[in-house]
């Protein structure tokens, strides 16, 4: 029996791909907020044949340069030196790019982030391709991750989840002004973890960073006109967006999926307006 690590195994994406494992896996785990394993005092994982590294500070407005570091960097290195034998599969972001124009963007474009968040990732993608070409390591980088459930937990959950919390709570959704010039790849839950386990499921013969998307941008009002359209109710109220978020937020993201269509990925990838068609 494989024995698989899931750290992060509480937040958002790991949950869900903890809840994804069938009993083919002896499974440990490690969080911040608790779990199996202390990530900052780790014993020797040379006995462990996978690690799903999702622990992390994941909150793009996040400033505590030396809390990012440490929990973004340094616990990724520190699993990297601890399992030497292990595949590890860790979350990186496609908020390394920074800001996109409106074409697909490829793993091998230049990385410009621009939150503290995004350089942490953009770090450790380096290290990892710089550092151990040679180790099975796999950065997934991860576009607009989304569902309509599961996020509340999260500080800061997807549009999805707000616009489908909003209409049913108060029939309004709540966009800021100018969403129909928003465009997100937004990629479903179920399609992330499934990109997930093929990295589990299938063997890599060196590192790797791979865009985890769609291909297929949508915008915030056509989200929003969707779920009005499928509910039957509802109206779209419009406000100005943070000002806490007018440097780091992305107004367009899509990403190039050619690369892992290329290392063997086949199964389907709908939009997020196919998801919303299914509620």
């Amino acid at each position: 029996m494989k024995k698989i690590l899931i750290t992060g195994h509480k937040g958002f994406i790991g949950s869900c791909f903890l809840k994804s494992l069938s009993d083919e896996y002896e499974i440990f785990t490690s969080d911040y907020k608790g779990g199996d394993y202390d990530p900052d005092n780790l014993p020797d994982l040379s006995h462990i044949d996978i690690v799903v590294h999702m622990g992390a500070v994941s909150s793009t407005n996040a400033t505590n340069k030396e809390e990012i570091f440490h929990k973004n960097i340094m616990s990724t290195l520190n699993i990297i030196e601890k399992a030497k034998n292990a595949k590890i599969i860790y979350a990186s972001s496609a908020s390394t790019y920074g800001s996109m124009t409106k074409h697909k963007i490829s793993e091998h474009a230049q990385l410009k982030p621009q939150s503290l968040y995004a350089k942490s990732k953009a770090v450790l993608d380096s290290l990892v391709l710089n550092y151990f070409p040679h180790r099975k390591i796999v950065g997934l980088r991860f576009f607009n991750v989304c569902s309509f459930h599961f996020e509340g937990h999260k500080t800061q959950p997807s549009p999805t989840y707000y616009f489908h919390k909003q209409l049913n709570e108060t029939g309004e959704i709540f966009l800021f002004e100018g969403s129909e010039n928003i465009f997100r790849d937004f990629i479903y839950i179920k399609d992330v973890v499934d990109i997930m386990k093929y990295f589990v499921d299938n063997d890599v013969t060196s590192s790797l960073v791979v865009n985890v998307g769609t291909g297929k941008p949508i915008s915030f009002e056509q989200i929003a006109d969707r779920m009005i359209s499928k509910f039957g109710f509802g109206k779209k109220v419009y406000i100005k967006k943070p000002f806490d978020l007018s440097n780091s937020y992305q107004t367009y993201t899509e990403a190039d999926m050619s690369y892992l269509r290329n290392l063997g990925y086949e199964a389907d990838i709908p939009d997020i307006l196919h998801y919303i068609g299914e509620l």
